[in-house]
Order: structure tokens, then sequence, then C-alpha cells
């Protein structure tokens, strides 16, 4: 059976509803049966910054719902049948419409994703939740630095996030990005909403990976926090002549030395 989506204003939407709800379902039959309904408030979202975001419901029945919302049809309530049951609710900045959640290829970065995810139980008809879109991601600046002014490395990023599941948390598996750095020592990558510290950043000279860092205990204790709504950016930099590495978040920083010779 096709899903029915309803993106009207609030108003008369409830009505149609209530209208749909007493034709469809008479007191005889069983309440798992008849559809439900979830209304999502996505109207104090910033058109300018997220002209469409991407809709995603899933539940453990095999219900499934997935749709590139532009912004005409999000600046009111949006509406849609769903089943009586536990939902799972995501709504990214992300077009991924042939996948649940959010998951990055091995080898890529994360995306620039703004997301908000719920896990909602069965209590009534009528679902109601409001949207708003958070930075699940932080963008690392990474500065290597060398007195003789060669730097013959490249960098490897792993971790064991692998995106964001269909409710918006972070999604176990394997994360690993290559990064060069340019002529002035700087390279960018992103990385998604940590749950743990197991990030790690390792130095590869020619193949052969020359140092490993644990980079994600180092973020730790800059006082970074990998649960808050929005995510700040991270600054990296690694003084292989003065052997150290510096991690600055905010007015944070964080410096730790290392004996090796590279």
């Amino acid at each position: 059976m096709k899903r029915r989506l309803f993106p009207f204003r609030a108003g008369m939407a409830l009505v149609l509803l209530s209208v749909s709800l007493f034709l469809s379902c008479s007191v005889k039959e069983r309440r798992c049966d008849c559809p439900g309904w979830l209304q999502l408030d996505m109207s104090g979202l910033d058109h300018q910054r997220f002209p469409q975001v991407n809709v995603n419901v899933l539940s453990d029945g095999g219900f499934r719902f997935n749709e590139l919302v532009p912004f005409g049809g999000y600046k009111s309530d949006y509406i849609i049948e769903v089943p009586r049951e536990k939902i799972d609710v995501c709504v990214s900045t992300v077009d991924n419409a042939q996948q649940p959640g959010v998951v990055i290829p091995l080898g890529g970065d994360c995306p620039e994703v703004y997301l908000w995810g719920d896990v909602l139980e069965y209590t009534s008809e009528l679902r109601k939740d409001t949207v708003v879109l958070h930075k699940s991601f932080s963008m690392l600046s990474i500065k290597m630095l060398r007195d003789d002014g060669s730097l013959p490395y490249s960098l490897i990023m792993e971790g064991d996030v692998c995106g964001f599941d269909n409710a918006g948390r972070p999604l176990d598996g394997a994360f690993r990005v290559n990064a060069r750095p340019d002529d002035d020592g700087m390279c960018r990558v992103r990385v998604p909403r940590q749950k743990d510290a197991s990030l790690t950043l390792k130095v590869d000279d020619s193949g052969k990976v020359a140092r490993t860092f644990a980079l994600g205990e180092y973020i730790a204790s800059s006082g970074f926090d990998w649960s808050l709504p929005d995510l700040e950016d991270i600054d990296v930099t690694i003084n292989f002549s003065l052997m150290s590495i510096s991690v600055v978040v905010g007015d944070w920083t964080t410096t730790v030395t290392f004996d090796v010779e590279i």
C-alpha cells in the first residue's frame, strides 16, 4: 500500500487526520491494523542554509519511508502515515534515498551533515515532534611542521564510527580516510560524531606507518565533548622538530610530546 503524505498546514492537516481515522478504523478493527500519523514541525529550519532535507522513517516491522523534501514541502507541518509501532526518525541534509541513515564510504571523509533523529514509541494515533538540525561533524584542520621544510608524509585517519543510523545515532563501522598535506603542511578531514576516544592518526612514510597518534585521547584531554548538540571544529598541529602534537579546541589546548625519529 502506498503511504500517504500530507504536507499541509497544521489546522487543515489535523481536520483531515481526524476524518481519515474515523473513516478508516472502526471500533471492531484491531487497533494495530489502523494507521498512525507522524507530524514533524520543521518550520524553524533555515531554508537558506537547508534548501532541502531528507526525511527517513523506519520500523522493526518493515515499514520504510524516505523522501527528499524541498523547502516548499517542509515550511509548514509535515505529516506522514506510519504504523502504530516504534519508529526511528532521521531528518538530515544528506541526500541518501537509497539507504537509511548516513553511511560514509570507506576512504571518504564525513559529509557536511546536519541532522536530527529520534526514536518514537507508539503512544497515540498522532505523534508530534519538532525538528532542529545539528552540526554532527567536526572539521579537523591538521598542520604539519618541520624545521627543514620537508614533508614527505601522508596522513591516515581511522575510527570506529562510519556514519549515523536510522535514528541519527553514531553508527559502528570502519572509518578510514587518507589526506595529503599541501605545500604549507596543511590538510583538512571531516570526521563524524564519535562514541569514544578511539580515533587514531597515522603518519605514512612511503607506504610505511612511521607513527600512530592516539588522537581521540588527545582530543578528549583538550576538553572536547562529542555529545554536544553542535560539534566544534578542531585544530591539530604536529611539530616533528619539537616532537610534539598540539590539539586546539576553542580556548582549550593540549600538547603531548613524543620520542620518535622520523
